[in-house]
């Protein structure tokens, strides 16, 4: 401590060099001696403590001295360790400079880090006096647990900042100017289209985001935004947080598009989770939020209109559109189902049907469901007796429209008596 001798490389001497003035101060060696001599009187008493702490805990000693002193002194060490290698050391103009090992890990298995084009391949240096103002930025980042956000409006940008602890560290995962404040662009709407009893306005993305983490990725998002997804989770759902998570990054920073991609292509995905987590309440939610989000982009889908013309087609036995027969098929399929006099109803029950690829295949199952339960049926219930022959008599050959068949298996039934 008193000429840190011990530190013999070229460029840690450099850093020495750089504090000489305060180092080779004759006050500080002879405060450092009488320190020392202060430390060896009670070092027995140290010794007898020693059995009373673990192996992995330690004994700590402090001066009572100003904090200024603790800090020259820690600016030395500091300066010392706190670059990414000593070897990254230069004094440049009398000034120190290094790589900063925030954020950052040059080694020999990261070569592609390296700035090959210029005379040393440091990718980029940091001054001594600023890399402090760093350690402070990191230190407040370590105990920080979520992400920094600060709100932009007309008149000033905001940020946003995600980062994560590696090895007792933190590192910054994101980071990005945000230009807009927290409102989207107009009230979203989360709309009961399956007649459920709430309706929400929503006018914060942050709100948003939240919202669509509890109903789709049940609340398992935020915490998986970064680095490997919790292996404890469902394997589909670590699948589609993988595929979707950066899209939802978007909407936290400010743009609504890419939800409307997570929407077309893996809403039906997330339903259907739920679904064989045996959580229809949640997949019902799902299905909300799904048509919800469609609205939101331009495309209102109207269920209780979609049933009631159905009902009428039923009714008149007039031949099915596409969507219609999908539509029927699902409400055929899960009051069947529903006859089941099993006391614990699971979701792959549903599965057969989920899993036929076209018409002709969807239609064999729903037959194979009715003489399972044909006898449930009373003789002369007309309108599921129309609403089968119809569907039985649908010859169009195509591909199952999956998302047709959810809203059918979900809606409210339409065999069911208000009284039941």
């Amino acid at each position: 401590l008193i000429d840190f001798s011990s530190f013999s490389k070229k460029e840690e001497k450099e850093i020495i060099k750089s504090f000489k003035d305060y180092i080779f101060n004759k006050t500080r060696e002879d405060d450092i001696r009488e320190k020392k001599n202060r430390f060896l009187e009670i070092f027995n008493d140290i010794l007898n403590k020693k059995n009373a702490i673990k192996d992995n805990q330690y004994i700590k000693i402090f001066f009572n001295e100003d904090l200024e002193k603790y800090q020259k002194e820690a600016q030395i060490y500091y300066t010392l360790k706190i670059y990414n290698k000593v070897e990254t050391i230069k004094n440049i103009d009398g000034s120190i400079y290094g790589l900063s090992d925030f954020n950052m890990g040059l080694n020999a298995k990261k070569p592609y880090l390296m700035h090959k084009t210029r005379g040393f391949n440091l990718p980029f240096m940091v001054k001594a006096d600023e890399i402090f103002i760093i350690k402070e930025l990191f230190d407040f980042l370590k105990y920080n647990k979520n992400i920094i956000q600060t709100n932009a409006s007309k008149e000033k940008s905001g940020f946003f900042l995600a980062k994560h602890s590696n090895n007792d560290q933190a590192e910054i995962n994101d980071f990005d100017i945000v230009i807009k404040g927290t409102h989207l662009p107009r009230e979203f709407i989360l709309r009961d289209y399956l007649r459920f009893k709430y309706e929400d306005e929503i006018i914060d993305r942050n709100i948003l985001f939240k919202k669509i983490d509890e109903i789709y990725y049940n609340n398992s998002l935020y915490n998986n935004l970064y680095g490997e997804v919790y292996r404890k989770l469902p394997s589909i759902l670590q699948h589609l947080i993988y595929l979707t998570r950066d899209a939802m990054l978007s909407l936290l920073k400010g743009d609504i598009n890419p939800l409307f991609h997570i929407n077309k292509r893996y809403a039906d995905e997330f339903i259907l989770f739920h679904i064989r987590e045996n959580r229809e309440y949640k997949a019902k939610e799902a299905l909300n939020l799904k048509l919800s989000i469609l609205e939101y982009g331009g495309k209102r889908v109207d269920i209780k209109q979609t049933l009631t013309n159905i009902e009428q087609k039923i009714e008149n036995l007039d031949e099915l559109k596409s969507d219609e027969f999908f539509i029927l098929s699902g409400q055929i399929i899960k009051y069947l189902l529903d006859k089941s006099k099993k006391s614990d109803k699971r979701a792959d029950m549903i599965e057969p049907y989920l899993r036929a690829g076209k018409t002709k295949k969807l239609k064999q199952e729903v037959e194979t469901l009715f003489f399972t339960y044909k006898h449930e049926i009373p003789l002369n219930f007309k309108k599921f007796n129309s609403a089968l022959a119809l569907v039985e008599g649908y010859d169009i050959e195509e591909k199952v429209k999956k998302d047709k068949l959810l809203i059918g298996l979900l809606s409210k039934n339409i065999f069911y008596k208000k009284s039941e």
